[in-house]
């Protein structure tokens, strides 16, 4: 087959995948349109191609036996002199009345082996890259997911729910978003967006390592922890991203209490942490549902209780009961999950229609 090197190295060059890869799915394609050919079930088929001069060669791998037990197994009285029960014959197949039937296994073997690594290069890009920032362009809007082209037109989605109040989009908009994660699903690796989250402010900064915790009200407020004197230089930098938010500063704590009770109103009592139950207790009354929430989200694994004073021991026996009863959390609700591999799905076969 004259010109196979020259037109993989095409291939090679027109879409990144190696010639190496490109001739191993090659050789699978012949495989397995030689085994269609003879229409012999499981057979044992030797397929090669010369990486140098793109020759190609097929064996059909046979047993020899004492005693044939199927009919892919050659006698010993039947094989050529010198041949011993195990040993293998091989025979080498005339590829040209092969060439048909291979037409039609390359094609789709070659795809499927450029698609699957062009799936694996985006991991293997991407996947260093969570929880910095990336930009792309608005490609469409689908029942309030955004899918963004970043570069190398690598698909990502904001999903509707990792969406701040406000965020409005058009088609060929700039976007700018965390990327939350970068997982591996049946139609290709899955990038997923965030602009809602805290962690999304914190790698807006110019030097997000030195926020050790971070909360936030999406569209409202956003609460960074920090050990450092000179945060507030940094986030005037990034004030023009999150315009209608407001930023407070708090200092942060390995007391996750001391770090909390900057939080709290005035008139608020004591705050304190029950370590052994990871637990923080704020005695109050006037403690907002929007101060408990930034607490929480300050303190990742720590629950956080208001109690009364005087009520702090009831209280902490609700919040164990609680724990016991509540089921595992994952970092992405898998309602989103189920939504986006929906969509992937009916792209990829109106792709292929």
């Amino acid at each position: 087959m004259p010109g196979v090197i020259e037109l993989l190295r095409d291939i090679e060059s027109e879409h990144g995948v190696p010639v190496e890869l490109l001739c191993a799915a090659l050789e699978e394609a012949l495989r397995d349109a030689y085994r269609a050919h003879i229409d012999e079930g499981e057979i044992d088929v030797i397929a090669s191609v010369d990486r140098a001069s793109g020759e190609i060669a097929v064996i059909d791998r046979r047993v020899v036996a004492e005693v044939p037990v199927n009919g892919r197994e050659i006698a010993l009285a039947d094989a050529p002199a010198g041949y011993q029960p195990g040993d293998y014959l091989d025979d080498p197949v005339d590829v040209t009345g092969l060439a048909r039937v291979a037409a039609r296994a390359v094609l789709p073997t070659l795809k499927r082996r450029i698609l699957e690594h062009k799936r694996e290069a985006v991991f293997a890009l991407y996947r260093p890259r969570q929880g910095t920032i990336v930009r792309g362009l608005v490609q469409r809007v689908v029942d309030g997911d955004v899918y963004v082209a970043l570069e190398y037109d690598i698909e990502a989605v904001l999903p509707r729910d990792e969406r701040a109040p406000g965020d409005v989009f058009a088609i060929n908009d700039t976007l700018d978003a965390e990327l939350l994660a970068v997982a591996k699903a049946p139609h290709g690796p899955m990038l997923v967006l965030s602009r809602s989250r805290a962690s999304y402010v914190r790698a807006l900064l110019p030097r997000p390592e030195i926020v050790l915790a971070a909360a936030r009200r999406p569209g409202f407020v956003t609460v960074l922890a920090s050990n450092r004197n000179t945060l507030a230089n940094d986030v005037a930098t990034m004030l023009a991203r999150v315009p209608d938010e407001r930023i407070q500063i708090i200092r942060w704590e390995h007391d996750p209490a001391e770090m909390i009770v900057q939080l709290m109103p005035e008139g608020t009592g004591e705050v304190f942490a029950v370590a052994e139950h990871r637990l923080v207790i704020v005695e109050g009354e006037n403690v907002t549902p929007l101060q408990l929430e930034l607490a929480r989200q300050l303190c990742p694994g720590w629950g956080v209780r208001v109690a009364a004073p005087g009520a702090s021991d009831a209280v902490l026996e609700e919040h164990l009961a609680a724990v016991a009863a509540a089921p595992d959390e994952n970092e992405i609700d898998p309602e989103v999950v189920r939504r986006l591999e929906a969509y992937a799905r009916e792209r990829d076969e109106a792709e292929d229609a």
